[in-house]
């Protein structure tokens, strides 16, 4: 819909909100239109924080980890990674309560990346490499390629570029045998990366 429509829109959730305050499901939802839409970021954090809390109130764990994650991503979006940071590792301890491992993987790669993008590649390899092993045994082929990709990247930053160079391709790999085309084009554009600041040109 064009802005106005927009506004409408978020008018109406707020409303639907004020009237069902325990409905997790309209505070996220105005959370999403505020922060994509209408841009008003405080009000979608406001937002999501509401969706935390009725999810804590009425004990459901696996909506909990998601509105943190959903928070922690809301950070990330504005380069508050220590914030970030702090959402993801709390959605990690209630994900332990309930011991999904596809998403727990999904938490861990989002703490990878805040660790690398707040100068810990080491930290950020742990976190990859629990989310890979994660991956793996539940058989989230493309999410592992994400992870792998994780882990050479965590080596690009360290100059290390060999070690880059094989991660990436075992990401591109899993992608082409999965016809991931769009992790394909990512992963090819990491491997030229990595072969350019190496001046190594095959």
């Amino acid at each position: 819909p064009p802005e106005s429509g927009w506004e409408g829109l978020k008018g109406y959730f707020e409303e639907s909100a004020r009237s069902s305050p325990r409905n997790s499901f309209l505070h996220y939802g105005l959370g999403v239109l505020c922060e994509n839409k209408t841009r008003d970021f405080p009000l979608a954090l406001a937002s999501y924080e509401k969706a935390l809390a009725s999810a804590r109130e009425s004990g459901r764990l696996a909506d909990e980890a998601k509105h943190l994650n959903t928070i922690g991503n809301s950070y990330r979006a504005r380069s508050s990674y220590p914030k970030a940071l702090e959402y993801y590792e709390k959605a990690l301890e209630v994900n332990a309560k309930y011991g999904d491992k596809t998403e727990r993987a999904r938490f861990l790669g989002n703490c990878g990346i805040m660790h690398c993008y707040m100068g810990n590649p080491l930290r950020g390899r742990e976190c990859y490499k629990q989310a890979l092993g994660l991956d793996r045994e539940s058989g989230q082929r493309i999410h592992e390629a994400a992870m792998l990709r994780g882990i050479g990247f965590t080596h690009y930053r360290r100059g290390e570029y060999k070690e880059s160079l094989s991660f990436y391709g075992q990401a591109l790999q899993l992608a082409r045998d999965y016809a991931d085309k769009q992790g394909e084009g990512r992963y090819l554009t990491d491997l030229a990366t990595s072969y350019w600041v190496k001046g190594d040109f095959p």
